[in-house]
């Protein structure tokens, strides 16, 4: 199981760290369901990032008796079948040694973490949680090719002389603000094309590199690039550090979990029926490879997610708080847009008012919004009798 959430003899630094996995799997009876493809892939990812982050606080750095003395009376206290990452950070949240608590000061230093290291693995593997990481070989890829930096001629033409000597240094070129994670083949083909030409070849967006939306991805403005980088990703971390579990939403018979690719043939099955997209403003999906380059490129923002039945954990749907600089209904960043689909063996369940309801609330309390907007297209009757029953009001 470790092996398929991407770590191997290397990476795992803390053999303990196991320990806790293989109890809550034993005491919640998930032997064999917790390695079939069909479990719940929102599970392991938080599985998955709670090691990440215990791996990085060392939780497990001298003696570890009483850690799993800890661990183990909030695994048994738990109610809950979800693992329960949370609840196991926030029992160390008073110990000065081996609490969780990442400040901007620690932050800093794992961003200078250097290129095939353990730390800067985490950091990526926090980053792009969704890979494949068992079936697919990744490799940690500079963003600005490494060649640039290592030969003084090209230094000297592609980075003004007032930056050369940030460029230069490896804690900015080789380190986590200039890495990226790619499978070995896309690597391959990377090999030192400039990241700008790159970037525009795959139709890779800012959001997805992690820049901001005005961001230069040209060489010569480097060292911008570095900083605006670093405060994104720093801003995403603490995201993560902040509650692994928020991440998925519950209500009485759905859970609403981020989009993974594994989830593409689910996705094409309901996708590719012509009564539910184009009523709803996108066109049909016409393989899983459509919907494949559907959830890597339109349902990847952080607040889109797919909805699931609790039995299966299949997505059948889609749900989503579109947030300022996605949306035309507002430009505050208080405020934002509620769109949403289910498949059509799902209509007339009533998961739609209990998906939005949910996500909706998430907005409000998490997000702190203070305004949230709902549109259909003329002729859309159904959407519009599930935005009344939502709750919502015409307004224009």
């Amino acid at each position: 199981m470790f092996e398929k959430l991407g770590f191997n003899d290397k990476n795992f630094r803390a053999k303990n760290a196991a320990i806790p996995v293989i109890y809550y799997i034993y005491h919640n009876n998930l032997c064999d369901s917790i390695v079939k493809p069909t479990y719940s892939s929102a599970e392991r990812k938080t599985i998955a990032q709670w090691l990440i982050l215990t791996f990085i606080k060392s939780v497990f750095g001298g003696q570890t008796d009483s850690v799993l003395v800890t661990m183990r009376k909030v695994l048994k206290e738990c109610e809950s079948k979800a693992f329960p990452a949370k609840s196991l950070m926030d029992a160390f949240k008073n110990d000065p040694a081996r609490n969780y608590s990442f400040d901007d000061d620690f932050i800093d230093g794992l961003l200078e973490s250097q290129k095939d290291s353990n730390e800067a693995f985490y950091i990526l593997h926090l980053m792009y949680p969704n890979m494949d990481y068992y079936n697919q070989d990744f490799h940690q890829d500079h963003l600005h090719p490494a060649t640039v930096f290592q030969t003084p001629e090209k230094l000297e033409a592609s980075i003004p002389e007032c930056d050369r000597d940030f460029a230069a240094d490896s804690k900015n070129w080789n380190s986590i603000a200039n890495l990226q994670l790619l499978n070995g083949l896309m690597n391959e083909s990377k090999n030192d094309t400039p990241l700008k030409e790159w970037a525009n070849s795959k139709g890779f967006t800012n959001d997805q590199l992690y820049v901001k939306k005005t961001t230069s991805l040209d060489i010569k403005d480097f060292a911008t690039f570095i900083a605006d980088r670093k405060e994104v990703i720093k801003k995403y971390l603490k995201k993560v550090v902040g509650g692994i579990q928020d991440e998925i939403i519950e209500t009485d018979r759905l859970i609403l979990r981020h989009w993974t690719e594994s989830d593409a043939e689910s996705l094409y099955e309901y996708a590719q029926d012509p009564d539910v997209g184009p009523i709803a403003g996108w066109l049909v999906h016409t393989s899983v490879e459509n919907s494949l380059g559907v959830i890597r490129n339109i349902f990847n923002s952080e607040e889109c997610y797919a909805i699931c039945e609790k039995t299966n954990d299949i997505a059948i749907g889609a749900i989503e708080l579109k947030l300022n600089g996605h949306t035309v209904m507002t430009e505050r960043d208080d405020e934002c847009e509620l769109g949403f689909w289910i498949g059509k063996p799902f209509w007339g369940k009533g998961y739609v008012p209990e998906a939005a309801k949910a996500i909706i609330n998430h907005g409000f309390n998490d997000l702190g919004m203070s305004t949230v907007w709902c549109g259909y297209y003329d002729g859309n009757d159904k959407s519009k009798r599930a935005q009344e029953k939502i709750g919502f009001v015409y307004h224009h």
